[in-house]
């Protein structure tokens, strides 16, 4: 506005130096002549008006009423060096500027500012918060949007009306939002999990004691804090958090396992291996470690260490004892190992210490599909026998080593070694032992074991015979017997070739839990029978029964199957009318979840 007057006073005093004066306006004014503004407002010399946004043009003509011997000019500049001869201007929308200067007897008398304001169209956007989209309302200036309504739900909210209001005219684009008020009565769930006994970073929740509460939407909550006997509370973020809207919220409250000490008293033994003085969590069990005393053989410890639920001392007792008798197998001439367990005769002594004025007697060996029992000796050579039974009058530690074969043939040297043969040298492993030759019972009496290969033509090596209850699960090129062997050297090999035998004595039983159509693997002891029987291997051929399970937290057991579809059901007896069954066996407990609310967890 101050501008604009500055402007009009420069104006007005251009006029005057044209001869125009303050006397003469004031004779023309008695003689009635000047403008007149029929509908935009006037005060001093501006001038102002709105129109609707509907109006493109504005005709001055029709504006402005003519007194006397005036006249007027319409123009862009407060000069009038650009004047609108039609008198009708374009309007934009928001505000036009333009001029109208008066004259009286063809000399200017005064200047006027006009502003002509346009409507805009103003866009209203609706924000709903909640996904839903309202349609834009499109408003002229100075008029007023609509409420519209809002048919959709919020989940954890109240709908509470707009950020707006709707009696106060719209002037600009705007953003009108929705209010939401937080339900206060929001579920949310508290947890209370206790620290397994096998995995310390598993808790289980405690179905009896999980509390379903309610509260304010968005709010910050926590849970109370309980006290479990052989538990302590450990804070974690866990135990508080944000309401969500939609009762998702679940809190843990977490709680380790209270540790114990377990000290193992040798009385007067000394530690050979494991530890004496163990921290073992609440429920579970210590492990007994190895004390050896002169003259004393071991019987056992004065108390139970399983189920542990405080501070313990426990105490090693003893039988006065002579020496010690300490077993070896020498199969084939090879290195000492332990004695083969189906070699032991049935109702055969092999004591593990004597007493000195009674001596003890050890029986022979049996013999097997694959070994043959030579005889007892004191040297590891085997060169030096052995008569049972050991001596009355004997007083040391006794080691005898049992001489046994198996009618394997040692490696052989290639009948015409050149520089283009190969040897190839043949183990078994069995049951994961030492290397030992290839007993003679194992092999196919029309299979191909050739000891040499020929550069550029390679190898066929069969595969072996499973005899009683050795079964042959395959060849390969490494010890570890994890790297497998196909049965053909390749024709592009060049060097000498080992192969290991893996032989199995007893197959391993693997046990799985199916929920709901899906495998998991479980934590068996918590299902288990007490005096159930749940075997970890089975023998070939023979039989072997395993143990229902019983249902535990809400788990029903349904039977052993011997598919992960549950479509085969296991009877329990493991022998040979299950065809199917030859090296490692899976059996699937099908469970039910009774209660349809249960945490399931790896350990339970």
């Amino acid at each position: 506005m101050k501008i604009r007057k500055v402007v009009l006073t420069i104006a007005i005093g251009i006029f005057m130096l044209f001869g125009f004066t303050a006397c003469d306006i004031g004779n023309e004014k008695e003689t009635q002549n000047g403008i007149a503004f029929q509908t935009l407002s006037v005060e001093e010399n501006t001038v102002y008006g709105k129109v609707g946004n509907e109006v493109e043009t504005f005709s001055f003509i029709d504006e402005v009423t003519v007194l006397g011997n005036s006249k007027f000019i319409v123009a862009l500049d407060v000069y009038g060096l650009q004047q609108v001869l039609t008198k009708t201007v374009s309007l934009a929308e928001g505000d036009n500027g333009f001029y109208i200067i008066e004259f009286l007897n063809e000399e200017p008398k005064n200047v006027y500012a006009v502003n002509i304001h346009r409507r805009a169209m103003c866009e209203v956007v609706f924000n709903t918060d909640c996904g839903m989209v309202l349609p834009t309302q499109t408003v002229e200036e100075d008029s007023f949007a609509s409420v519209p309504t809002l048919d959709m739900v919020k989940t954890g909210y109240l709908f509470t009306g707009w950020d707006y209001d709707f009696t106060t005219p719209i002037t600009e684009d705007k953003t009108i939002n929705a209010i939401w008020s937080p339900n206060t009565d929001t579920p949310y769930k508290v947890v209370y999990c206790l620290q397994d006994i096998y995995n310390d970073t598993l808790y289980v929740a405690q179905e009896t004691e999980t509390e379903n509460l309610t509260g304010t939407t968005g709010a910050v909550v926590s849970a109370q804090v309980k006290t479990f006997e052989h538990f302590t509370h450990t804070r974690t973020d866990t135990e508080s958090g944000t309401i969500a809207p939609d009762g998702s919220t679940v809190l843990k409250v977490l709680y380790n396992r209270n540790k114990y000490t377990v000290t193992f008293d040798g009385d007067g033994g000394v530690l050979t291996s494991g530890v004496a003085r163990q921290e073992v969590k609440y429920g579970g069990s210590a492990i007994a470690p190895t004390f050896r005393k002169t003259g004393y053989s071991f019987d056992g410890w004065d108390k139970d260490f399983t189920n542990i639920s405080g501070n313990i001392t426990v105490k090693a007792e003893w039988n006065e004892v002579g020496y010690s008798i300490t077993y070896y197998a020498v199969i084939d001439g090879g290195t000492p190992t332990g004695i083969p367990n189906e070699m032991k005769a049935q109702n055969g002594r092999y004591p593990q210490s004597y007493l000195y004025g009674i001596g003890a007697v050890v029986s022979d060996l049996a013999d097997t599909a694959i070994y043959d029992f030579q005889g007892w000796y004191i040297d590891a050579s085997c060169t030096t026998a052995f008569t049972s039974p050991i001596s009355t009058t004997s007083a040391t530690n006794q080691t005898l080593y049992a001489k046994i074969s198996t009618g394997a043939q040692p490696p052989q040297t290639p009948n015409t070694p050149t520089s283009e043969t190969r040897k190839i040298t043949y183990y078994a492993i069995i049951d994961g032992g030492v290397p030992i030759a290839v007993p003679q019972a194992l092999k196919l009496s029309a299979g191909s074991y050739p000891v040499e290969y020929t550069v550029g033509t390679g190898a066929t090596i069969s595969a072996l015979q499973d005899v009683a209850q050795y079964d042959f699960i395959g060849w390969y090129v490494n010890q570890a017997c994890d790297n497998a062997f196909n049965g053909t050297i390749d024709t592009t090999a060049n060097g000498d070739v080992s192969l290991y035998a893996k032989v199995e004595t007893q197959a391993k039983i693997t046990y799985l839990a199916v929920l709901d159509g899906e495998v998991k693997a479980f934590n068996m002891d918590y299902f288990k029978e007490q005096d159930g029987n749940y075997p970890e291997k089975y023998i070939y051929n023979t039989t072997t029964t395993v143990s229902a399970l019983k249902t535990v937290g809400g788990y029903e057991f349904g039977g052993w199957y011997l598919d992960e579809e549950c479509t085969v059901a296991f009877n329990g007896t493991i022998d040979a009318t299950v065809t199917s069954i030859r090296g490692e066996l899976k059996l699937y407990a099908k469970f039910t979840d009774i209660n349809n609310d249960s945490y399931w967890t790896p350990n339970y």
